[in-house]
């Protein structure tokens, strides 16, 4: 199974089939977007993750008109609380 897989096999299906799939092939984990929030998911292993120490779930903002465009908004190892920062207006 390749990284990205990894990634996400134990909550792929508990992704919205609303939010757009936009991992790009030189990110470091797989990513989503919707709402203007972008949501990276890093691997469930902790040891497995590009940064030691940072949660497994990233949320940026992805509005490219804003000022604070790719900026860090939260981080969290919780699922449930990334989907309902993601699906904030």
């Amino acid at each position: 199974m390749n990284y990205f897989k990894e990634c996400v096999a134990d909550i792929i299906n508990l992704i919205p089939k609303e939010w757009e799939h936009t991992s790009y092939g030189n990110d470091a984990c797989p990513s989503y977007s919707f709402k203007n929030k972008k949501l990276f998911i890093d691997h469930p292993n902790p040891k497995m993750r590009e940064l030691e120490g940072w949660k497994r779930f990233s949320i940026t903002n992805d509005d490219e008109e804003s000022d604070d465009y790719q900026m860090m908004i939260i981080q969290t190892d919780d699922f449930d609380t990334a989907i309902k920062y993601m699906e904030q207006s």
